[in-house]
């Protein structure tokens, strides 16, 4: 497995489909400097590693877990691997006071308008506020139409998981497609 962690430099995409084959982005909430929440995304990896995904995983935080960048550069990779995955795992295990997930809401949004089909949600059970984003899910087509966009095939549709693992095992199956 490979992994890319914020603002390291990003792997050449496929001239054709400008997509990194077999890769992941793990969108949703890094702990900010004044919490004492640890990072999900290590047990993610962990995860990946059990199931033995031999491909590249995009992590939006420092290997190190130093909460010290500039956030521009930081924005810009994050668009830039988020375009370039063949998957995007969106967990939103969001908890209001330590992790909102307010930047999460519109990564969340953009890849499903833009790109439904690279989409897996995972949504523990007991999430804070995220109807919104699995209404949008679990009914793209609905969004799409509304907005003139192609409708999708019923396969396309970002599935919705309760668990970490579930949701990166449809991950991997969509960064394989």
């Amino acid at each position: 497995m490979n992994i890319i962690y914020a603002r390291q430099t990003l792997p050449q995409r496929n001239a054709r489909t400008e997509i990194l084959q077999n890769s992941i982005f793990l969108v949703g909430p890094t702990p900010r400097k004044d919490t004492i929440t640890p990072s999900w995304r290590p047990e993610a990896l962990r995860l990946l590693e059990e199931m033995r995904f031999s491909g590249t995983v995009f992590v939006p935080e420092d290997s190190d877990g130093s909460p010290q960048y500039d956030y521009d550069s930081q924005i810009w990779w994050e668009i830039e691997a988020l375009g370039r995955s063949a998957a995007i795992v969106c967990w939103l295990p969001r908890e209001l006071r330590q992790m909102p997930a307010f930047t999460t809401n519109t990564e969340v949004g953009f890849t499903l308008a833009l790109r439904p089909e690279r989409c897996v949600f995972g949504f523990p059970p007991e999430a804070q506020k995220i109807k919104y984003q699995k209404a949008l899910a679990q009914d793209i087509n609905r969004f799409r139409k509304a907005f003139g966009l192609p409708l999708l095939a019923r396969a396309d549709f970002p599935p919705c998981y309760e668990t970490l693992s579930e949701a990166l095992v449809a991950g991997v199956r969509r960064a394989a497609r």
